[in-house]
């Protein structure tokens, strides 16, 4: 990764959101239950962010770290900011409640948020060795090989537990209609 954010100086700033912007996507997906046009708003902050301190990344941790400790540091700071926007003007914050229950929600808002809910409660289910190999590797993005550093364990062994913890987290969420 701090061979990735190197390369990505020397060309430009559309090469590092390029690389880095799916990971990050996903994380901060992973980490809320926010609309994707919240979560694309926290992954573009913090991507700006880190471009903009590129300089103080030192490579005592991992590019990814660093990167995800700005992105919660971004969801925190958002979350802030919804709570002072309600505090500030309560009945903006009422209206926009009393709208919530008129209007429909888009469909594909609503297949987000259970399919969050899902994913969630079946991570929940299965053995916690599954869901952290399934973790790294779907939502952190983390090649094999690397989980099996992490994890120090043969790669092997890694991608025989991936497949195992497929199946398992295949089986809860078929039980659900």
């Amino acid at each position: 990764m701090l061979q990735m954010l190197r390369m990505a100086e020397a060309q430009d700033v559309k090469t590092f959101f390029r690389d880095v912007y799916p990971r990050l996507l996903r994380f901060v997906f992973a980490q809320t239950d926010l609309s994707q046009g919240d979560v694309d708003d926290i992954v573009q902050e913090a991507l700006v962010h880190a471009w903009q301190r590129r300089e103080e990344f030192l490579g005592q941790a991992s590019l990814e770290t660093w990167l995800f400790s700005i992105a919660r540091h971004k969801i925190a700071d958002h979350w802030r900011s919804r709570k002072r926007s309600a505090a500030e003007n309560p009945a903006v914050a009422a209206e926009a409640l009393a709208r919530m229950h008129l209007d429909p929600l888009p469909e594909q808002l609503l297949g987000t948020v259970e399919l969050r809910r899902r994913v969630a409660e079946a991570l929940d289910r299965i053995d916690p060795d599954y869901a952290r190999v399934l973790i790294l590797r779907y939502l952190e993005d983390l090649p094999v090989r690397a989980i099996a550093g992490k994890l120090d364990e043969s790669e092997s062994a890694v991608e025989s537990r991936l497949t195992r913890a497929r199946e398992a987290f295949r089986q809860i969420l078929g039980e659900h209609p």
